[in-house]
């Protein structure tokens, strides 16, 4: 298996669109997607939230995310076997005072995921959605807030996590998996 990484900056959708061309061309086609961009504002109520920071949650966890998967979902439906896995938030579950940006964009994913799976059923891609409680990266500190990280799920288990998923057979797909500490 060849794994091979992109960046783009989330907030750009052409340069969203371009790294989506560049990944096709590349391989000739994606049989895995793992949507896992993401990031948080400081928290407090709505009218404390920058215009700023809203527009970049919104752009960074739900417009981009949405953008990039329709643009990979053609060569997703041309493989024999494909998945797509959004990797969400518990946030897309469970309300949480002074997140309202942040939690209405894991929310939306989260109806995102649940549609994609009802229009991809007949196309065999499957499509899965991850909600983790938080996991310990700088997420936090680059919104400047401090928060506990170390009891937080570590980045590595929730890649094993996202491994085991993708890898069981089609017949076994799990849709939804909560992974909470």
């Amino acid at each position: 298996m060849l794994v091979k990484t992109y960046s783009a900056d989330f907030n750009d959708l052409e340069a969203v669109k371009s790294v989506a061309t560049q990944i096709t061309e590349d391989f000739g086609g994606v049989d895995i997607l793992v949507n896992n961009a993401g990031v948080w504002h400081k928290t407090g109520p709505l009218d404390t939230i920058s215009d700023e920071a809203v527009l970049t949650t919104v752009q960074t966890n739900l417009t981009a995310t949405m953008i990039l998967t329709q643009k990979l979902l053609p060569s997703l439906r041309d493989q024999s076997e494909a998945a797509i896995l959004n990797v969400i938030s518990k946030s897309g579950v469970v309300a949480q005072a002074g997140q309202s940006i942040y939690t209405a964009t894991k929310y939306g994913m989260r109806g995102f995921t649940d549609v994609l799976k009802e229009d991809e059923t007949e196309s065999g891609v499957r499509v899965a959605g991850l909600y983790q409680s938080g996991t310990n990266t700088d997420m936090f500190a680059k919104a400047g807030e401090e928060v506990p990280n170390h009891i937080f799920t570590e980045p590595d288990d929730l890649a094993d996590v996202v491994v085991f998923m993708l890898s069981r057979p089609a017949k076994l797909w799990m849709h939804d998996v909560r992974v909470e500490l």
